[in-house]
């Protein structure tokens, strides 16, 4: 058996792992399953800056929609053209905006709903990550097969607590470069776990 936390191969009378000294009480025990990761959403860190770069690209809309007010007190230009398309087109411009930001927002509760149906598995021996959202997909990944693993975290991400964790494999597998674990919570931790489960295979 191994343990949750660690990975480290225990027996299954220990009542705590010798590695890491966690409890091998409570299902902190598998058999097959040694960890389960899925992706973290945090709102301010996803979502914000689409909602930002939304309100950024409805500027100049918003700059013509009040010139166009603008123009609309010249009563005989607005007799000339018609006074409703210039009702009509100033309504537009006010509403392209909101409709980007409406458009940031569902995008939004998509990548959030993804994030629900991604999970990546640690096994004896692979790493399996399932995608089951609309259109259900799987990649598997032997350890064997790993010939590099590694963590980033940039600066806001490092705000937010999350990162990136990359296990890159050998080209002649075939297994399209490896496995990229996008925004994963307390990622320094998890890469000791991952590195941890990786390395006690191949030892």
């Amino acid at each position: 058996m191994y343990c949750v936390n660690c990975g480290q191969d225990v027996d299954e009378k220990e009542k705590f792992c010798s590695n890491c000294g966690t409890s091998l009480k409570d299902g902190k025990v598998e058999k097959d399953i040694l960890l389960e990761i899925t992706p973290s959403y945090k709102f301010f860190y996803i979502a914000l800056p689409g909602i930002f770069k939304a309100i950024i690209r409805g500027i100049p809309f918003l700059i013509a929609w009040y010139l166009l007010g603008i123009v609309l007190k010249d009563n005989d230009l607005i007799k000339q053209i018609g006074e409703n398309i210039f009702i009509i087109v100033k309504n537009v411009l006010l509403l392209l905006p909101v409709i980007l930001v409406i458009i940031e927002l569902i995008k939004s509760f998509i990548h959030r709903k993804q994030y629900k149906h991604y999970k990546y598995t640690f096994y004896k021996d692979k790493v399996i990550f399932m995608d089951t959202f609309l259109n259900i997909s799987q990649r598997e990944l032997c350890y064997e097969h790993i010939k590099e693993i590694n963590q980033k975290q940039s600066l806001i991400q490092r705000l937010f607590n999350i990162g990136i964790i990359s296990m890159y494999s050998n080209a002649e597998t075939g297994a399209y470069g490896g496995i990229i674990m996008r925004d994963i919570e307390n990622v320094k931790e998890v890469y000791e776990k991952i590195n941890n489960i990786i390395n006690s295979t191949k030892g």
